[in-house]
């Protein structure tokens, strides 16, 4: 672990020997450190051991771009390539929202367990869909524990098979499962749900 400014002063024999090590040790340990070094040069490599990440500095040397993570007691790396086929050892958990928001979040979010309040719920036109075509996931809708049933109208962008919009359960506390694909931004297409989960 060593950082250097990659600067040799004009200096004395030992001095300069010294500085030399340290800028040769820092190029050999990717400038590794608890914090990124304090000069910094375009398309620089820098290893937070703090993280466990690599990084690379950008062109405009105004900002570090991850690279990938590494697990350092299983030695492996915790990143994900886009771009190449992956084999998972453990099992993956896709991010799940909980709550009665009915804007849905598919930038953060793949699944929603989402909680309706007696009478009239409308399901409101995402912002987030169009960085997210091809996702693919469930909406868990759940009925009020208490009080009359929920139901749950559809605002443009989201599709129901044959247009019919969405049937629920009526009791207390059910709950149903309906999948979801989106085909296109505005464009979201909704499966017919399985109900009556208790």
């Amino acid at each position: 672990m060593s950082q250097n400014d990659f600067t040799i002063a004009n200096q004395g024999f030992p001095a300069f020997r010294a500085d030399l090590n340290t800028a040769l040790q820092a190029l050999a340990s990717t400038s590794s450190g608890t914090s990124a070094p304090s000069t910094t040069f375009a398309n620089q490599f820098f290893y937070d051991i703090t993280n466990n990440v690599l990084k690379f500095r950008n062109e405009d040397n105004d900002a570090f771009i991850t690279i990938m993570g590494f697990d350092q007691s299983a030695d492996t790396t915790t990143n994900i390539v886009s771009d190449a086929t992956q084999t998972f050892t453990k099992a993956q958990i896709p991010s799940t929202y909980t709550g009665s928001g009915l804007t849905l979040d598919f930038d953060t979010y793949q699944n929603f367990i989402l909680t309706l309040s007696s009478g009239s719920n409308s399901l409101a036109n995402p912002t987030t869909e169009a960085n997210n075509v091809g996702q693919t996931g469930v909406l868990i809708i759940v009925q009020p524990s208490s009080g009359s049933a929920g139901t749950i109208s559809l605002a443009s962008d989201y599709e129901s098979v044959g247009g019919a919009g969405l049937t629920l359960s009526s009791a207390n506390s059910a709950y149903d499962v309906c999948p979801y694909i989106i085909k296109a931004d505005n464009s979201i297409l909704l499966g017919t749900p399985q109900i009556g989960f208790a």
